[in-house]
């Protein structure tokens, strides 16, 4: 998401307890997931010339150094692959000069005070890659809710939590980065941005039983919210949403998610279909919301 002076932020605050997290589960290893798309190291566009993006790290002591640069080792060139995905396909032509890699606490005490750790802006992108960290944050959703077979089935989900969901966390903040975004309709639709870059990221870093899996989860978590809170509109995710708890801010990305996901749906899941339908609703003035438009493609 954007906030602010151009930060954006993806997904309560809550302690890492271990600094230290397995590097076999966590690193998955990149290795596994190169080879899966063959993947070569690439350079950026910036400014019209070719650069590196920087890799650089955040850390509070020498042992969360060293975890971060273990977890992170070989992401550069699956990084570099699918920005050269998103450039080819989704008029990305500018992007941030560096990644940080944090910790948690670091990075939403530290550098921000948004509450979740991963956001950019057009100098930098900060991340934090531990599998365990996202892992307590999502299934934090869960105690909202009463014990339920929907709540065990989202948290067994959450406990399958892999490097590949890490990627595609990543994945969201590049896709922010996309020209085919119009600036002029963040404030009042910014749930089409989020969810697009959440639909994306996801088709590019998941399976498809994996998309499929996680898209069940969202549907399960947003049916318990709308039974206990009530159905906002989807125009309702605004950037207030970031002064509230876990539950709401999770629950207007996971809206914001399916609800693009059905209206890619519709276009035989073509993204730029969808997106050249947001430019024909604004094109012609906009005179409905964005939801009712698509809803009515």
């Amino acid at each position: 998401m954007r906030s602010g002076s151009g930060e954006m932020i993806k997904k309560e605050s809550v302690r890492a307890e271990k600094r230290t997290v397995n590097a076999a589960e966590n690193v998955m290893n990149a290795e596994s997931i190169m080879q899966s798309r063959n993947l070569a190291g690439r350079f950026i566009a910036k400014g019209g010339k070719k650069e590196e993006m920087k890799h650089l790290f955040l850390a509070e002591n020498a042992e969360e150094l060293n975890n971060l640069q273990s977890l992170t080792e070989g992401f550069a060139p699956i990084l570099n692959e699918y920005l050269d995905y998103l450039k080819m396909n989704f008029q990305v032509v500018e992007l941030p000069r560096s990644i940080v890699w944090a910790g948690f606490e670091t990075a939403v005490n530290s550098v921000s005070d948004l509450p979740l750790p991963a956001y950019t802006n057009d100098y930098r992108t900060v991340m934090n890659p531990q599998i365990e960290v996202w892992r307590r944050l999502y299934l934090k959703q869960t105690d909202a809710y009463t014990e339920s077979e929907s709540v065990k089935k989202v948290k067994q989900y959450y406990e399958k939590f892999n490097m590949h969901n890490v990627l595609q966390i990543l994945g969201h903040e590049m896709a922010h980065h996309s020209d085919l975004f119009l600036d002029e309709t963040y404030e009042t639709e910014m749930w089409f941005e989020e969810g697009m870059a959440e639909y994306i990221s996801r088709r590019y870093f998941l399976t498809d039983e994996e998309y499929a899996a996680e898209k069940e989860t969202n549907r399960i978590l947003s049916a318990l919210y709308d039974e206990k809170f009530g159905r906002p509109k989807l125009n309702d995710f605004s950037r207030s949403a970031y002064g509230r708890d876990i539950v709401h801010i999770f629950y207007a990305y996971w809206r914001s998610f399916l609800a693009v996901d059905a209206a890619a749906e519709k276009f035989g899941g073509n993204a730029l279909k969808v997106f050249e339908s947001y430019r024909r609703w604004y094109d012609e003035g906009a005179k409905c919301s964005l939801e009712n438009w698509l809803d009515n493609i």
